[in-house]
């Protein structure tokens, strides 16, 4: 079962401006718990013979403690408009059982939340947004004194070797996971196995 997909990415959380899950630090909320989501705009890939491009793949989370203790509780969003079979190649994926870099979430992940089926949607560009049901996701970037994107390097826990940092907007509430958007982050992605 091989794959490779690439595309890009906005994720949303309720840490305090800057999300400290990257350095596996505590999730800098009041309550202490990260809760996030994000989509993931596939804009080319496949999974053995299924074709994914075009698909775009919500994810909702909640990270009780830093990254590494692990005990996460994470749940896929898929539109309704996307097939059975591609349905169930993107949980492979996204849940790990097709390899690659999610495989290494597995031993963090106490629970997979049954994947919803609502209406997943993603807006590309410097000011990326998605909506997930009646939720959405949104981000403007943090610009350095060069005007461009402030970013993370080399982070110990990421979905890409490079993401920009920004301020996120919207919320989510669905599946016991409610949150407002305070940080956000942006990134192009490659993903195989």
């Amino acid at each position: 079962m091989g794959y490779k997909i690439t595309g890009e990415y906005v994720f949303n959380c309720a840490c305090q401006l800057i999300c400290p899950c990257a350095m596996d630090g505590p999730p800098l909320t009041k309550d202490g718990t990260c809760n996030g989501a994000g989509v993931f705009h596939i804009a080319e890939g496949n999974l053995d013979d299924k074709d994914l491009s075009g698909v775009d793949v919500g994810m909702i989370f909640t990270l009780p403690s830093n990254s590494s203790a692990g005990n996460w509780k994470i749940g896929l969003v898929i539109d309704p408009s996307v097939a059975d079979d591609k349905a169930v190649a993107i949980e492979d994926i996204f849940q790990g059982r097709a390899g690659g870099p999610f495989a290494g979430f597995i031993p963090l992940i106490a629970e997979f939340i049954p994947t919803g089926r609502v209406v997943v949607a993603y807006t590309g560009g410097k000011k990326a947004s998605a909506t997930i049901g009646k939720g959405s996701v949104g981000f403007e970037p943090i610009v350095g004194g060069d005007g461009n994107p402030t970013v993370v390097r080399n982070a110990m826990f990421g979905f890409a070797p490079e993401f920009e940092l920004g301020k996120g907007s919207g919320g989510i509430d669905m599946s016991a996971i409610s949150f407002d958007s305070i940080y956000g982050e942006h990134a192009q992605f490659e993903y195989a196995s």
